[in-house]
């Protein structure tokens, strides 16, 4: 792939991000009627699992949209840099790999002060071995564990 269409893909794939994030964000906060920093340092009750769970689901949604609409973009392509399924990312913590797609069912919103998301992927690596990444994101930090399937 050249440069030019991978970064062309990840600022796609980041704009639709954001407005996934948007969406979890503005949800959370019609779901609690306090800050979501006070909501998450109360203790834990069955009201917040369910509301949770609910923003959880909507989010998971968002993300198989994502998808959807990176294999669809990639389909059109006019070139051949341009037709491959999925994301076909570069992963930004091994630029040896590339991520092909999300894991929606394996994606959470954590309950924590700040609701990061854990994010997975499939990924490809130069060997050709498909791996599973968990990137998980709050606020100012990015911290990725990688987990190979077998």
């Amino acid at each position: 792939y050249s440069m030019s269409t991978m970064f062309n893909r990840m600022s796609g794939f980041l704009a639709e991000l954001e407005h996934v994030c948007d969406s979890v964000e503005r949800k959370l906060l019609k779901s609690f009627s306090q800050k979501i920093t006070d909501w998450a340092l109360q203790p834990w009750s069955a009201s917040k699992d369910r509301a949770l769970a609910g923003v959880t689901s909507d989010m998971r949604n968002s993300l198989h949209l994502v998808n959807l609409h990176s294999s669809k973009r990639n389909e059109g392509g006019s070139n051949n840099d341009d037709k491959n399924d999925g994301l076909s990312l570069l992963n930004p913590f091994d630029s040896s790999e590339l991520l092909l797609s999300l894991v929606p069912e394996e994606s959470y919103i954590l309950p924590s002060a700040h609701c990061p998301l854990l994010l997975s992927f499939k990924a490809l690596t130069r060997s050709n071995t498909e791996e599973k990444i968990n990137v998980s994101s709050s606020g100012d930090s990015l911290n990725s564990d990688l987990h190979e399937t077998l």
